[in-house]
């Protein structure tokens, strides 16, 4: 979540002229730089998830507009770690040969996670839920051997299955911690305060010709 406010404007307008001038000023040039902020978000995290811009624009929010009695602004991401399912995910399977000469058929689950990159999930699988859910899971076992740890373990059934298995449901970290990332944070925070440098200055001299 970023806070837009302005530490000390208070006692800078006292010495204005036209202070409530000064603070509608501020309140509009705040509520467009934290749109800019918004914005920027939206592009950062899109330029390296590959991710929809409506499911981006949907979870990070301008969720406190600006007000003459409160310069604060803030803008807020929600949402939960993301499907392997949702990133374009395709089944593969291909044979290799062993040491011993013997071939086997080897199965798993490519994604699209980052733009223009698809990755390779050994013994990964597609498969729909007893509820109807449909996601990319791994044999719990599987899953920890090869080192993904940062997935919470679940257990699940699939559709057409006999009893229980531990299994694993694949995910990315969420839009939330996505938004919280340098690389997000450090362009999100750069727009709004261009934005700010350009558009109070424009208010204060508008708001002072009326």
């Amino acid at each position: 979540m970023f806070t837009v406010d302005l530490d000390g404007f208070d006692q800078a307008i006292e010495a204005a002229l036209n202070p409530n001038k000064i603070r509608t000023a501020a309140r509009m040039a705040l509520n467009e730089a934290a749109r800019a902020g918004r914005t920027e978000a939206s592009k950062a995290i899109r330029s390296h998830w590959n991710i929809a811009p409506s499911k981006v624009n949907k979870e990070v929010k301008n969720i406190k507009a600006a007000t003459n009695g409160d310069l604060t602004a803030v803008i807020s991401a929600e949402g939960r770690p993301i499907s392997l399912a949702y990133f374009g995910a395709k089944q593969v399977t291909r044979v290799v040969s062993t040491r011993t000469g013997k071939r086997k058929v080897v199965r798993g689950t490519t994604v699209a996670i980052r733009p223009g990159l698809r990755i390779s999930y050994p013994k990964a699988m597609m498969a729909r839920m007893a509820n109807g859910y449909f996601g990319v899971f791994m044999n719990q076992a599987d899953f920890y051997n090869q080192g993904y740890k940062y997935h919470t373990p679940k257990r699940g059934r699939h559709r057409g299955e006999r009893g229980r298995s531990k299994i694993v449901n694949m995910a990315t970290i969420s839009i939330r911690s996505m938004f919280r990332q340098d690389k997000v944070r450090t362009p999100t925070i750069k727009a709004i305060i261009a934005k700010w440098n350009e558009r109070f200055g424009y208010h204060v001299s508008r708001m002072m010709d009326k």
